[in-house]
């Protein structure tokens, strides 16, 4: 991760989304988790940062290749290309509704059950999808009031979950003015 792109990240605590990308097909060993098939395409993971450093930290962390991993996704890291960050500076962990909602966005697949979900009972918490979304079509609200979520979360959800599509000046505003979420793009 550039200096730029963590300098402008705030050691708050929060949630946040990789969007990632992979340009060959490959496998990863990822610990004991097993093996993730690495396609071609684009790859959403969630997490939280509530530790020491809180999103700073973490990011920072996630924006270069761990020497040792410790976390499933530092297994994938060296594989795909980090194509944007999107944050959200908050106490309250919003990792499990983002995750759930990416699950049912169209054309979202787990490649590996469990990623990033060792620890709650998430299906995963990586994402896969051969092409781009396109954010305009993503909001459901019917699903939206059938599960009861609140509408600023759902908003926060159903956005990352469009992170597959290009990030904009547009899509950012739009995003930070419905939820307060962030978003960096690195080299941008």
């Amino acid at each position: 991760m550039s200096e730029s792109l963590s300098s402008a990240i705030p050691p708050w605590p929060g949630t946040y989304a990789l969007v990632l990308s992979a340009g060959v097909r490959s496998s990863v060993d990822i610990g004991k988790l097993g093996t993730l098939p690495l396609l071609p395409g684009f790859y959403l993971y969630i997490g939280s940062a509530f530790g020491f450093g809180g999103l700073k930290a973490r990011l920072a962390h996630h924006g270069k290749m761990a020497t040792r991993p410790h976390w499933h996704i530092d297994y994938l890291r060296p594989k795909t290309s980090l194509e944007s960050i999107w944050y959200s500076c908050d106490a309250k962990k919003r990792e499990h509704l983002w995750a759930e909602v990416a699950s049912e966005m169209p054309g979202a697949t787990v490649l590996l059950s469990r990623f990033g979900a060792s620890d709650c009972s998430c299906v995963a918490h990586l994402f896969y999808r051969s092409t781009r979304m396109n954010n305009e079509n993503s909001i459901n609200e019917s699903n939206e009031s059938k599960r009861g979520l609140n509408r600023r979360d759902a908003l926060i959800g159903l956005m990352i979950g469009g992170l597959f599509t290009t990030t904009t000046k547009r899509t950012i505003k739009k995003m930070e003015e419905t939820s307060g979420a962030r978003a960096q793009i690195p080299g941008g």
